[in-house]
């Protein structure tokens, strides 16, 4: 474990000192984990010389509002830049007798001409994901002389791009940690605020140490306090919200909202979670994801599917958010019932997988996903034994 870290370690130095230029992204709608590794591989650019870019999809009013306030608190130390300045980057690239032929080109031809280039002496690095759905330049991959993916998540077979090094090891609890033992080796002070970033991504995915940390999450997590994180700082960030709570809690235990079927599955226990009151309610993917949560807290339950509706590119589109108990593997669920490679695995006990589904029913999606559990016969989708919480 630390061995292979610290070849990749000095593999990603060399990549680093030797690219001209740098984009570093997380998966879409990122979260605590995605944004705090990005800026702690930001920094380790820094302390390399370079000066990376951050690329993130969401503009700020679709940010997570405590994932803008850890990009806010390091807006003036990193660059941000949102896909659109990415493709205008890449189409300054654009030799001059081919110029005119772009600007009058329609959308394809230009996306095309875009895909053909390449960044000389360019990285790209993708963070807390190995899967090339979950990210915004998935269609320009092709473009960057080096592909580097650091991942604390299973790692996704056949997927249609060959990083040049990658380190993905899901005995780490959050990329957050990954990125952060890494930086530890310079042993150099770094600001408040990419600490809290670091923290807040470690705390996330360990759900405040209580599963999947390790003596190294402990020990990386006392040197990021050393850095400037205290006990308010987290709090506040971490503090939850009573509208945003009263909200989910509605939506799981009251009206009826939530479903349970024992034995669906030779002994599996299945929730379906879903706004019956107003289901055609717009929610974030955040709320979404926090009501499979909610429900999946309680150890009655194997498998718990939220449904709701989300915008997605300005549509309107059905997101499932399943939890599992750790011992059925929620990807291969997602997989399998959406057609998708969508695998977001939280850490721990709890195993995750977020994807959005095409349907105008959410209701009957959800009916359908109820009759596909009780259609499947596989040791993929049974539990292996039960969690005691």
């Amino acid at each position: 474990m630390a061995k292979n870290i610290k070849k990749f370690r000095k593999d990603l130095e060399q990549i680093i000192s030797e690219s001209k230029t740098i984009y570093i992204l997380g998966h879409d709608e990122p979260d605590f984990d995605a944004i705090g590794s990005a800026i702690g591989i930001a920094k380790i650019c820094q302390l390399l010389n370079k000066e990376p870019y951050i690329v993130i999809k969401e503009d700020n009013a679709r940010l997570q509002p405590k994932v803008k306030a850890v990009k806010d608190e390091n807006y003036a130390r990193f660059n941000f830049i949102n896909v659109e300045q990415f493709l205008d980057d890449l189409a300054s690239l654009i030799p001059k007798e081919k110029l005119t032929d772009f600007i009058e080109a329609d959308d394809t031809k230009r996306k095309e001409m875009l895909q053909r280039l390449r960044m000389k002496n360019s990285t790209i690095i993708i963070t807390d994901t190995n899967n090339l759905d979950l990210i915004s330049l998935k269609d320009y991959i092709g473009v960057f002389q080096n592909i580097v993916v650091i991942d604390h998540h299973e790692r996704i077979e056949g997927q249609n791009y060959r990083p040049t090094i990658s380190f993905i090891d899901n005995e780490y609890s959050s990329a957050s940690e990954i990125v952060a033992t890494m930086l530890h080796v310079y042993q150099e002070k770094y600001c408040d605020s990419v600490a809290l970033a670091l923290a807040a991504g470690i705390l996330l995915d360990t759900d405040g140490f209580k599963k999947k940390d390790t003596e190294n999450t402990h020990r990386v997590y006392s040197i990021i306090k050393k850095n400037g994180v205290t006990s308010e700082k987290i709090n506040a960030l971490l503090a939850k919200d009573f509208e945003t709570e009263k909200l989910v809690s509605n939506i799981v235990f009251y009206n009826d909202n939530c479903r349970t079927f024992r034995d669906l599955l030779k002994g599996t226990n299945v929730s379906i979670v879903l706004n019956r009151e107003n289901p055609e309610l717009v929610l974030k993917p955040e709320i979404i994801a926090m009501m499979a949560d909610r429900r999946q807290d309680f150890a009655d339950t194997d498998i718990t599917v939220a449904f709701g509706y989300t915008n997605q590119d300005d549509k309107k589109v059905i997101k499932a958010s399943i939890r599992t108990n750790g011992y059925i593997d929620g990807s291969k669920i997602a997989r399998a019932y959406c057609g998708t490679n969508t695998n977001r695995m939280g850490g721990g006990a709890i195993q995750s997988a977020a994807m959005i589904i095409k349907s105008d029913d959410i209701l009957g999606e959800e009916q359908a996903f109820i009759d596909y559990l009780r259609d499947k016969d596989s040791e993929d989708f049974k539990p292996k034994k039960k969690i005691k919480k």
